[in-house]
């Protein structure tokens, strides 16, 4: 090894040139590690792009599902305006049906009772021995059934129409 009395023993030559090769020396290795931050810069310039890129892909993306959820609740507005309507549609069906039952089972019990009174009439002109009364039990019974049938039917539509005036 070089000691420090064989340096000061050298000319100023020497330690010029030896503080030169450790100056190049440096100079080298600091070369080296600038290299290598280049590199290692050059590598995370490359990534930052990657990542700019996707998130510009991000982005693009990001509008496209926004504009999908607005398509999407467009269709689920006019999903929802064909359902009320469909449902409109369904209760005036529903209400012409049982006004159609009800107005069925009015009549029916009116042509029952009108065959009962025009049998009735045509017994009383008859003698009372004459009289063939054995249909007018089935007849009487017939009409309250129908009278009933009638008003079950009307109690209902009284009860369904309230009950979709509270739905509606």
């Amino acid at each position: 090894m070089i000691s420090v009395r064989t340096i000061t023993h050298l000319g100023p030559e020497w330690v010029a040139a030896i503080a030169l090769t450790l100056q190049a020396l440096i100079f080298l290795l600091q070369a080296v590690f600038l290299w290598w931050q280049a590199r290692i810069l050059k590598r995370h310039a490359a990534t930052l792009e990657k990542h700019t890129e996707i998130a510009g892909t991000q982005a693009d993306t990001a509008k496209l599902i926004g504009q999908a959820l607005g398509q999407q609740g467009k269709v689920l507005d006019e999903q929802t305006t064909i359902m009320s309507r469909q449902f409109d549609l369904q209760q005036r069906i529903e209400t012409m049906a049982e006004k159609d039952t009800v107005f069925s089972l009015f009549f029916e019990t009116h042509a029952q009772l009108a065959t009962l009174a025009t049998r009735l009439s045509d017994l009383q002109r008859v003698p009372s021995r004459d009289r063939n009364v054995v249909e007018l039990p089935h007849m009487f019974a017939s009409l309250s059934h129908q009278a009933h049938l009638c008003h079950k039917a009307l109690l209902s539509a009284f009860t369904f129409s309230q009950m979709r005036r509270r739905i509606c």
